[in-house]
């Protein structure tokens, strides 16, 4: 049975999913490429950039309309994809890019039998939460995480 509360919680998470346009950039790799408009207009993030071993970044910016801090959404994201999605939380850290502080969530999930690292940095920037995720098979993190790292703490937010 879904509590009040649940259903709170799962109203302000689907405020993560409605679009607003990005203000966050990054510097990348050379091994990266972002993909073009086009090719990700009709998906629910804003930016994502990719490299030909399958490590992924993803940028969403979405409207904070519950003024929710970052201890809040951190916890929230935590709960969801935990709770909600099978996810397995390893760890939480302060992170630091250009110009923004936050928390980042560390996971490890099984997609099709394949084990893989899902980061997601969460920030509050005025009525605004942007979140930058990172993923890669738990197999290829090590070579990855380096550069996975540097992206995140490149973006600026304008």
């Amino acid at each position: 049975m879904i509590t009040p509360r649940d259903a709170l919680l799962f109203a302000a998470l689907a405020g993560l999913l409605a679009a607003c346009g990005p203000n966050t950039e990054f510097t990348l790799p050379n091994d990266f490429v972002a993909l073009a408009d086009e090719d990700i207009e009709w998906r629910d993030y804003d930016w994502k950039a990719v490299n030909t071993d399958g490590a992924v970044v993803v940028l969403r910016e979405r409207d904070n309309d519950e003024e929710g801090s970052v201890d809040f959404w951190a916890k929230a994201l935590a709960r969801e994809l935990v709770d909600g999605q099978g996810y397995e939380l390893l760890d939480t850290t302060e992170v630091k890019t250009r110009n923004m502080t936050g928390r980042q969530l560390h996971f490890q999930v099984d997609q099709a039998g394949t084990p893989f690292r899902y980061n997601v940095a969460v920030f509050v920037i005025d009525d605004t939460i942007v979140t930058i995720e990172t993923a890669a098979s738990s197999e290829s993190w090590e070579a990855q995480q380096a550069a996975l790292n540097a992206i995140v703490e490149s973006a600026d937010y304008d």
